[in-house]
């Protein structure tokens, strides 16, 4: 069993413990490392549960830091996770105008989870003006109805 030659689970096992440290092993708590370890996973792997275990670990992990934000904005998936997490307060201060400004720049390239996102969180109106046109707009760019219950 080898990270390294791209074996998911010693991959999970090397996220986990980074994220909660390992005595036993000489592995300090580093999330940092853990999340190159859930990326690689996500990445390689295409775990998406990785990415959601990490945001949802509400470690406080910074994914503000400008360095890990430029290292890993690779995909949308990745963005989409930082946009989530501003509107979420999970590892960074809670902003759904800057998760509206992340989710929108992705919606824009029919990244349909951002669209359905900005479709949430106008019609809810939890943080922002209730507003059921702006939502109506953001749910027809998904497309049709069982396209919605997919996600």
């Amino acid at each position: 069993m080898s990270a390294g030659l791209g074996n998911l689970t010693a991959i999970d096992y090397i996220e986990y413990k980074y994220l909660n440290g390992d005595s036993e092993f000489g592995i300090k708590k580093n999330n940092a490392e853990a999340f190159k370890w859930y990326y690689k996973a996500y990445y390689k792997f295409g775990d998406i549960d990785s990415l959601f275990d990490l945001a949802f670990s509400k470690r406080n992990v910074k994914f503000n830091n400008p360095k890990i934000i430029d290292e890993y904005r690779f995909t949308g998936m990745s963005e989409f996770m930082m946009a989530y997490m501003y509107e979420e307060g999970l590892g960074a201060d809670k902003n759904v105008y800057k998760a509206i400004e992340l989710y929108k720049k992705l919606a824009e390239k029919n990244f349909k989870l951002a669209q359905y996102s900005l479709a949430c969180i106008y019609e809810q109106g939890n943080e922002v003006k209730k507003d059921s046109q702006e939502a109506e707009y953001w749910y027809s760019k998904i497309g049709s109805e069982e396209e919605i219950k997919k996600m």
